[in-house]
This record gives C-alpha cells, structure tokens and sequence, in this order.
C-alpha cells in the first residue's frame, strides 16, 4: 500500500518534469501565418493577370506582359539566395525569419500603388525576396524550437497554412479588387511580425552565440520543465559537436542520413 502511495506522489512530478508542448505548438503556428504569405505570393498572379490585361481603364498592360510575373517571382528567389545564407548566419534564426514580412510588406505596398508592368515586376521580385526568406529561415526555426514529437505531429501546419493562403488568394480574386485584396494580404504580414516578437530566440542559436543564460531560458519557456537542465546540458553538447566538425558540402553525401 505504501509502495502504491509512493508512485502516486510520484506520478505529478514525473508527469510535471516531462513539460507541456503548447509553446512549441504556438511557435509552428505562427509560423503557418508566415507561409499563408508565401502561399498568397505563390498564387496571386493566377487570378490577377487577366484582371490586368483587361482593365484598361487603370493599367496599361497587355497578357504577354503580365505572362512575365512568373519570372521575375524566381529571379527575386535566385537572386536573394546568393547572400541570404550569409545574413542569416549574422542575424541568427529568429531575426532572419522575422524579416521574411518586410519583402512581402513592400510588394503589397507597390501593388497598392501600381499602374506600369515594371511596377508589378518589382512587386513580383520583392515576393520572391520573401520566398527565399522562408525557405531559408523557417524549416531551421521550426526544427530548433520543437521537439521530434512535436515536429513529428505539427510538422503539416506550415505546408497546410502554404495552399491554405493559395487557394484563399485564389477565392479573393474572384471577388475582390486588385488593391483591396493587397489591404487583407497585408494582415497576415503585420499579424506575423507582431506575434514573432513574443517568440524567443531558438536555444541552439543562443548557444552558439555564447549566451547560455538565454538559452536557457529560451529552453525553459519553450519545454514548459521546472528543471531543464539535463535538456540543455545536451542540447550544448550537440551544438559545440555541430561547430567543432563543421560542415561542407561532402557531407552531404558522405553521411547516411544526409543522403
């Protein structure tokens, strides 16, 4: 009977020390709202080309023209992944991907104001800026904030919020005007900035950053664990792994998993 007490009381602190997993979840969330963005930027020109070639009232630009968008989209992309990888290596993780608004903030801006084709072509640069932001930022942030539990049942979010805010700009331009589509896209955006900023660095970047206390905390609110510190014993463990080997492009095949 003592015995049967004894791993009752056990049980609350066990289950107390394992944490919760709703900071994680939140984190993947706010992410999603990021790539809705994406998804808009991927789709806009599907309902808005032949909104453009035909309204001459307010655009002077032919269906050839408007067949460019989906160039310069990838060129914005090509162009900005050149230096991103470096800048991100100074800004660190949550920083790089915070900014992913900015590109797409300005190429709504410029549709706002449009009137030429080089205006949406710039528009169009710009959003792919913002792709290349994502991709570059947004898989390492959700992979060092989560635990593989989490990854492993959260891991659909941002890939559904992606054709969610495709198939939503699709809806808009069947029913919305040009600009008043640019005003709702523009929501997501600022609502991504505003919630990023209640998110904590990730504690692999702090880590690497020399700033333990931090990352300490960063691991404290995002595990929801009264006592984090086996957690972050190993997770630092992993990181001064990571930076004693390095990496280089051998290793992507040389090592299994990487194949």
């Amino acid at each position: 009977m003592c015995a049967q007490m004894q791993e009752k009381s056990c049980k609350p602190a066990e289950r107390a020390n394992e944490g919760r997993q709703w900071t994680q979840v939140l984190g993947v969330i706010v992410i999603a709202i990021g790539c809705m963005s994406v998804g808009f930027m991927w789709s806009w020109s599907s309902p808005f080309s032949m909104v453009l070639s035909q309204d001459k009232v307010n655009y002077d630009i032919t269906e050839a023209d408007t067949a460019n968008f989906l160039i310069f989209q990838p060129l914005g992309m090509i162009f900005t992944s050149f230096f991103f990888f470096k800048l991100s290596e100074y800004l660190g993780t949550k920083k790089s991907i915070w900014i992913l608004a900015i590109p797409h903030l300005i190429s709504w801006i410029i549709v706002l104001f449009a009137v030429s084709k080089w205006d949406f072509y710039a528009s169009r640069f710009m959003a792919g800026m913002g792709d290349t932001i994502f991709f570059c930022a947004g898989p390492p942030y959700i992979g060092e904030i989560t635990t593989p539990k989490v990854r492993g049942y959260c891991g659909f979010i941002p890939v559904m919020a992606t054709f969610f805010g495709s198939l939503l700009i699709t809806v808009l331009g069947s029913y919305v005007d040009i600009k008043t589509t640019s005003y709702i896209c523009m929501v997501p955006s600022l609502l991504f900035i505003g919630l990023m900023s209640f998110l904590p660095e990730t504690p692999h970047q702090l880590i690497k950053d020399g700033k333990l206390e931090q990352a300490k905390s960063s691991l404290k609110w995002l595990l929801r664990k009264p006592d984090i510190e086996e957690d972050f014993l190993s997770l630092k463990a992993d990181v001064e792994q990571q930076l004693a080997d390095g990496g280089t492009f051998r290793n992507l095949v040389t090592i299994s998993n990487n194949r």
